[in-house]
C-alpha cells in the first residue's frame, strides 16, 4: 500500500519553512526567507534541499522568475486549515455546585496519647550552643 504525501510534518524544516513564508505575507525574495530560517539549516543548499525542493515538489511553493518564493494556494490551505469547530456553537457550562462537608471519620487520626516508653527523654539533656550548655526549653537570645 503506498503511502499518501500530506504535507510535511509539523517542527520539520520544510514546515518552518513554509510557516515562516506565510509570516513574511505569503511572499518573499530568497533572500529574505533565508535570512528569516537560515539559522535551522546553517547554509543555502542545505535549506533549498530540505525546505525548497520537497515544498515545490508538494506544489505548496512556487518560484516566480525574479527569484521570489510565492505560497499557492495548496500551501496556505495546508498551513491554515479551516477550522470547523468555530463554526458551530457550544453550551456554556454552567457552575459546579460545591460538594458537602463531611468530616474525617476519627480512625484517620493519629492517637496522641499512645507513645513509647522514654519518647521525650531527648528533652532533659542540654544541647551545645558556642561552647555553652543550653537547656532544651532555653531560648535563643
Amino acid at each position: 500500500m503506498a503511502k499518501t504525501f500530506r504535507g510535511p510534518r509539523r517542527g520539520s524544516a520544510a514546515y518552518n519553512a513554509l510557516d515562516q513564508l506565510v509570516h513574511l505575507g505569503g511572499s518573499a525574495t530568497f533572500g529574505q526567507l533565508t535570512g528569516a530560517v537560515l539559522s535551522y539549516f546553517r547554509s543555502a543548499q542545505r535549506f533549498n534541499e530540505l525546505a525548497i525542493e520537497p515544498l515545490m515538489r508538494a506544489k505548496f511553493i512556487r518560484l516566480t522568475d525574479r527569484d521570489e518564493v510565492r505560497i499557492t494556494a495548496a500551501g496556505l490551505a495546508f498551513i491554515r486549515p479551516v477550522d470547523r469547530s468555530l463554526t458551530t456553537t457550544s453550551a456554556i457550562a454552567g457552575i459546579k455546585e460545591p460538594l458537602p462537608f463531611k468530616p474525617l471519620p476519627p480512625h484517620h487520626f493519629a492517637s496522641m496519647a499512645v507513645r513509647r516508653e522514654g519518647a521525650d527523654d531527648f528533652r532533659r539533656y542540654p544541647s551545645l550552643m558556642g561552647g555553652v550548655r543550653v537547656p532544651y526549653w532555653a531560648r535563643k537570645p
